[in-house]
């Protein structure tokens, strides 16, 4: 039975660029891995926000790759 979850944040921002292709690379890399690691992935899109020292509260779309696994 699978009880437990592994997740991987996708985030779209490097500093306060967005780089869509990038974004895009890296979510289909997670989606795969854990695919290939855990039998099934799935994404999902969130928005989230951090702390720039230097322009304050930075928000950002991002995605979530999620599976389900068992805990060890």
């Amino acid at each position: 039975m699978l009880t437990s979850f592994a997740a991987v944040y996708v985030p779209s921002k490097i500093g306060q660029k967005v780089n869509a292709a990038r974004h895009r690379h890296w979510k289909n890399e997670a989606m795969t891995k854990m695919a290939k690691l855990f039998g099934g992935a799935t994404a999902y899109a969130v928005e989230g926000a951090w702390v720039s020292p230097t322009d304050g509260l930075v928000v950002e779309n991002v995605v979530i790759v999620k599976s389900a696994c068992t805990p060890q």
